[in-house]
């Protein structure tokens, strides 16, 4: 599969919701934009689930241990990276970050935070504030999910369109349910526990991996039987669906019951540009993408550290004006290419040498 630069500009474009997202959130003003911002990870997993698909399925031999070693090592240095700077920043602004227990400290340089310690320290996790849930989901999930389904795909085909239907419908009617136990937190919910062991988080991880992996056999179906897209009907359904996810979720007071549904809203999306054709997808199938996909890990990971040296350090007299705000993005934006050039892209190259020796 070539690389499609839609995919990468959607990602970039969700981290930055989220970026922004939290600036106000954790800056204690909730009416100003909203919250559905957090349904961007939602995006991320089905995007993962569909791309690691393409990429593992299309293997003659697959090797469980090497998957891992890979998911890890891809990572792992933004990570680590993220989490030391924003240790050193709390600790040269005074953050008390608490005493961190064994448990902790093995969550922190594991990626583990969906790993269901209890929790027994006063130990504020930072790596970076909490939002590497999703990182730690995507890791502890992909290295279980996809070589099940590889070996479904090439033992037992059949079974791939009933075991992924099950995983969809399990974990989403799980997350929808949970509304009762936890009212008002819908898919904001991953730190919470099923049967008091199996975080939120991880299911909300294995519900975006399955539909992405449904997506993939969807789409080699349609391309291993020749059928064509029309482009004029692919274009309209592009356009319905950014209508449909403006007028769902970009609204302060948006009804956040329908947050369950944006999965599948995304998942279509995705569908649609995975052909390669359509208005939306020739806008930014472009050097924007680019861009976009490049920096949004590191953009994702980077912006609590920033949204800390804003409430910690007074640059602007109101941090919610627009300058301020503008300030904010574009520090991190920069931030975000140079880690993306000299900590990601430096490791990616240096990984893939030594596979190739």
């Amino acid at each position: 599969m070539t690389r499609n630069y839609s995919f990468d500009f959607f990602r970039g474009v969700m981290a930055l919701c989220v970026a922004i997202g939290h600036y106000f959130y954790w800056n204690d003003k909730f009416d100003v934009i909203p919250l559905s911002f957090i349904l961007a990870v939602d995006y991320f997993f089905i995007l993962s689930g569909f791309v690691l698909s393409w990429s593992v399925l299309r293997k003659n031999k697959f090797d469980s241990f090497d998957f891992a070693k890979s998911r890890l090592l891809r990572l792992y240095p933004v990570y680590i990276f993220t989490a030391i700077l924003t240790y050193v920043v709390s600790k040269l602004l005074h953050v008390d970050l608490g005493t961190p227990n064994l448990g902790d400290i093995i969550e922190t340089i594991s990626i583990g935070e969906m790993l269901p310690f209890v929790k027994s320290s006063n130990f504020v996790f930072f790596q970076p504030l909490g939002i590497a849930w999703s990182i730690s989901s995507e890791l502890l999930i992909g290295i279980i999910f996809f070589p099940i389904l590889y070996v479904l795909n090439k033992k037992l085909r059949q079974l791939i369109f009933p075991f992924l239907i099950l995983i969809i419908l399990i974990c989403f009617f799980n997350i929808n349910n949970s509304s009762i136990e936890y009212p008002d937190e819908y898919m904001n919910l991953h730190y919470h526990k099923f049967s008091q062991l199996i975080p939120f988080g991880l299911i909300r991880g294995l519900l975006g991996y399955a539909l992405g992996a449904f997506i993939y056999y969807i789409v080699e179906y349609i391309q291993k039987n020749n059928r064509i897209i029309n482009e004029n009907a692919l274009s309209f359904m592009q356009i319905i669906i950014i209508f449909l996810i403006i007028y769902l979720y970009a609204y302060n007071d948006y009804k956040r019951i329908n947050e369950y549904y944006s999965v599948f809203i995304f998942s279509i999306l995705i569908t649609s540009l995975s052909f390669n054709k359509g208005v939306v997808f020739k806008w930014t199938n472009n050097i924007a993408g680019d861009w976009f996909g490049r920096i949004s890990y590191p953009l994702y990971l980077l912006h609590p550290v920033f949204i800390l040296i804003n409430k910690k350090i007074v640059i602007f007299s109101n941090m919610f004006s627009v300058i301020a705000i503008l300030f904010y993005t574009v520090c991190l934006l920069i931030a975000s290419m140079l880690v993306h050039k000299y900590v990601e892209e430096k490791f990616i190259l240096y990984f893939k040498k030594n596979r190739h020796n």
